[in-house]
């Protein structure tokens, strides 16, 4: 096997890589390089992908948002229907022993 299939201790480590000065020129030059070689339609195209995805992430988080705000308000509306539910019955049972206790029946 080839030594480059093999990670060091380095590379599986999780401490940021420390460029120095002369990397650090070589990373702007590439940039700045690729950035004029960029026409403005080129510029155009990117800046409309990248307004695309931006808008797509936004919309997926504000639609789990959403999502989890609408599973909130139903699990709250049906625990109000139980609670609705359990009055009436409390209220049936209140009536039935006030006429009970009259000796009426129901």
């Amino acid at each position: 096997m080839a030594a480059g299939f093999f990670l060091t201790e380095y590379e599986t480590s999780k401490q940021p890589m420390k460029m120095n000065n002369v990397e650090m020129g070589s990373m702007a030059g590439a940039a700045t390089s690729i950035g004029a070689a960029m026409t403005l339609t080129d510029w155009g195209i990117l800046v409309g992908i990248v307004t695309a995805l931006l808008t797509f992430a936004l919309n997926v988080a504000y639609t789990k948002r959403k999502s989890a705000r609408e599973q909130t308000l139903a699990e709250q509306q049906q625990k109000l229907t139980e609670r609705q539910q359990r009055l009436v019955d409390l209220q049936e049972q209140e009536v039935r022993a006030r006429l009970h206790a009259l000796g009426l029946k129901p």
